[in-house]
């Protein structure tokens, strides 16, 4: 076993709801788990289709990052990241419209 560290450039992601607090007040918690863990399933296949490392969950908040284990080099992992916020947040107004009709007041944002 060899012990060896490696200094690497890195973009990272912090992904979290905004005004989560407020809708968990108004929710029943098997709601609530279920529409967490919606949201957080679909936001996990984007990251993962562009390429993101899940680092961790953090109640609401998805950490990820690109360049580690994998870079496709400085830019294109900042560009893939950009690329892929604005895809959870185009999915996220998709979810809306599901999210409605499951009778959830106030959607994710």
């Amino acid at each position: 076993v060899r012990i060896a560290s490696e200094r690497k450039k890195l973009t990272i992601c912090f992904s979290d709801i905004a005004g989560f607090t407020e809708t968990t007040d108004k929710m029943e918690s098997e709601d609530l788990t279920q529409l967490l863990n919606h949201y957080l399933t679909e936001m996990s296949k984007i990251a993962s289709d562009h390429g993101a490392t899940i680092d961790k969950y953090v109640g609401d908040a998805i950490l990820m990052f690109f360049g580690d284990p994998e870079t496709r080099g400085i830019k294109e992992d900042a560009l893939a990241c950009v690329q892929m916020a604005l895809a959870m947040q185009k999915r996220i107004g998709e979810l809306t419209e599901v999210w409605r009709d499951m009778g959830i007041e106030t959607p994710l944002r």
